[in-house]
């Protein structure tokens, strides 16, 4: 039990982090009130992480956003080429390149994946040493088997 516990803690502990991390809340509230416009890829940044730069328009308001393009966009896009951007209707200046329902998907299956086998991870590391410990004390002293 006590084992189940420790997992249960450290599952939540690194779900939180990792969600976090990722904004997890926004995508979810993206995914559900994102508006989708044409943009256009202005520039490519591959130095930061293959983003690119791009520019679209809300309501004849000119916005530019960096992202990495996600599908349904090319995950090469040229310059020049079309893009669909997902831009929050409260605040059209925040936005990103790629579905937001998708995305937030793929961040969850990776937030639970990891949140499940790390623990796991950690505790056979830590119950591996306590293993080691306890056979160095038997060699140690062979009338104290506990």
């Amino acid at each position: 039990m006590k084992v189940f516990i420790v997992w249960l803690l450290m599952a939540i502990s690194i779900s939180s982090k990792i969600g976090y991390d990722v904004d997890i809340l926004y995508i979810r509230y993206m995914a559900k009130e994102a508006i989708s416009t044409t943009a256009k890829v202005i520039e490519l940044l591959p130095a930061d992480h293959n983003s690119v730069r791009y520019e679209y328009s809300v309501s004849g308001i000119l916005f530019q956003g960096v992202s990495r393009s996600r599908p349904p966009n090319s995950c090469h896009p040229l310059v020049g080429q079309p893009a669909i951007a997902y831009y929050d209707p409260k605040n059209p200046g925040k936005s990103f390149l790629g579905d937001p329902k998708k995305i937030f998907k793929n961040e969850m299956k990776a937030i639970l994946i990891t949140a499940l086998f790390m623990p796991i991870v950690g505790i056979a590391i830590f119950n591996s040493g306590r293993r080691r410990k306890k056979i160095e004390r038997i060699r140690v002293n062979p009338d104290h088997t506990a």
